[in-house]
């Protein structure tokens, strides 16, 4: 019976080691992801900031985005501002390049020349 027991303990550290190191990776991932989103806030804001003053108008909207072209990762946001006098809508866009340590994991697996609008996932992280 001793044998036994042991043998279980040891199954149940196992099981227990592997679901602690899988809720510590996944934490990792959610801060990685979480500090990248909010860098990518403060890059909106200064850019909006900035862009409405060149348009000489409000910016009514602006989406964030992320691309590989070649071995080179931006990010980068699309804004949209409205001419009234010309009732044209206008979309300007401001790109930065990022280095690779602050890549999403997410992100790093993907193929060269890809372009992704994470406007969405961007929202939905700062209703958290």
């Amino acid at each position: 019976m001793g044998i036994f027991r042991n043998i279980k303990e040891k199954i149940k550290d196992f099981f227990y080691i592997t679901k602690e190191k899988i809720k510590s990776a996944i934490v990792k991932v959610k801060n990685a992801l979480t500090q990248f989103f909010q860098k990518a806030i403060d890059m909106m804001k200064k850019v909006i900031e900035k862009i409405a003053i060149k348009v000489r108008g409000v910016v009514l909207g602006a989406s964030h985005f992320f691309r590989k072209v070649g071995n080179k990762y931006q990010e980068g946001t699309k804004n949209y501002s409205l001419e009234e006098e010309l009732g044209e809508w206008n979309e300007t866009t401001v790109t930065k390049e990022i280095e690779l340590e602050n890549v999403p994991p997410k992100y790093r697996t993907l193929d060269d020349e890809f372009e992704v609008d994470d406007t969405r996932e961007l929202d939905e992280a700062l209703a958290c």
